[in-house]
């Protein structure tokens, strides 16, 4: 009988488990006292891919910039899609049911949502700029704030619409505080990420500026 080795010891079994019918590798890696240090089954390695592939196609930070580009603006036509939907069902219900208590639920939970949110991430961004100790405690305060609000004042949507403009407008100007560099850089890649990005937050302020303009005082 040979010597047996202090150092762990790694089987490879090939088949099938589980009743599952594949062909694959089942990995041990066991210690000297043949305690299981490690396992692999042959789809163990699906989960990690699998996410990895799920974050790529969230960010499309599988292929180019003008990638990236379409990705952000196609969430936010989505985004903007779900929120005027909202709002058009909303509005119809205001006028057919216009004192039932679940219209002002739902009105008090729109206002919050689709004002609400989009100050909360506006002003978390912020945050992460000039007080980066507490981004998720500025957006859980908005959140909680902007529900009050929602409750106690009858028509927030259009303070909250412009609040959350003028919260993404001064992205640029916290990044430029922050970082004491000119938001709009166009030299290596990387600069043209941080230009894209401070871009889109003026874009951002310049939608909730129009449609605070079409909004009903």
């Amino acid at each position: 009988m040979g010597a047996v080795s202090d150092s762990p010891a790694t089987i490879v079994i090939q088949g099938s488990t589980n009743r599952l019918k594949f062909l694959g590798q089942y990995a041990l890696t066991l210690d000297p006292d043949l305690k299981i240090l490690h396992d692999q089954t042959p789809t163990s390695h699906l989960a990690p891919a699998l996410l990895e592939g799920l974050v790529n196609v969230h960010f499309g930070s599988f292929q180019s910039t003008a990638v990236k580009i379409i990705f952000a603006f196609l969430g936010l036509i989505v985004s903007a899609s779900i929120a005027s939907g909202i709002l058009i069902l909303l509005k119809r219900r205001q006028e057919t049911l216009p004192h039932s208590k679940l219209t002002r639920l739902l009105t008090t939970l729109s206002h919050w949502i689709v004002a609400g949110l989009p100050l909360a991430l506006a002003l978390g961004l912020l945050a992460t700029q000039w007080i980066p100790n507490y981004p998720i405690h500025i957006f859980a305060g908005t959140l909680g704030f902007v529900l009050l609000d929602s409750l106690v004042r009858k028509n927030p949507l259009p303070r909250l619409i412009l609040l959350s403009g003028i919260a993404f407008a001064l992205a640029p100007f916290a990044f430029l505080t922050t970082h004491r560099q000119f938001p709009f850089p166009l030299g290596s890649e990387h600069d043209h990420f941080i230009a894209l990005f401070n871009l889109s937050f003026l874009l951002l302020a310049a939608g909730f500026f129009v449609i605070r303009k079409k909004l009903p005082a």
